[in-house]
């Protein structure tokens, strides 16, 4: 698998325990399904946390992110090499992820890397200032 993403193979070659030849996938195929898999396809937000293995329980990551009206959509985990740290990618079914952040940071867990769709914020935003103005007008 990691000659089949790193060095560009266009067609990964299926065989059996007994080394017979049973197919083969085409690279865009894989692609396409392992988008599928991770959920990258789905609308919704992704939010990376950083801590070390012995720190890593699920079920206080899946409760700080449903007490925020959320779900987790995927979540993959991997270990950085450099550190021996635990990486947590966390799929959300939601556009602003800022609520699960904030809680996240509340509880001292890690916040690596977040990424939303930046105009639902701004809009949210917009539209609290705009009532507050409308009510500071009265």
């Amino acid at each position: 698998m990691k000659d089949f993403i790193t060095k560009d193979i266009p067609v990964l070659k299926s065989f059996d325990t007994a080394v017979q030849y049973t197919g083969s996938v085409a690279r865009e195929k894989m692609l396409e399904t392992l988008a599928e898999l991770s959920g990258a396809n789905m609308p919704g937000s992704v939010v990376v946390l950083e801590m070390p293995p012995r720190d890593y329980v699920l079920s206080d990551i899946a409760r700080i992110v449903e007490s925020n009206n959320a779900h987790i959509i995927n979540l993959l985990s991997s270990t950085d090499r450099d550190t021996g740290c635990l990486l947590i990618t966390i799929k959300l079914d939601l556009e602003d992820a800022s609520p699960v952040i904030r809680s996240f940071e509340r509880f001292n867990y890690t916040v690596l890397y977040h990424h939303m769709k930046e105009s639902v914020v701004d809009e949210i935003l917009q539209r609290r200032m705009n009532e507050l103005l409308y009510y500071a007008n009265m």
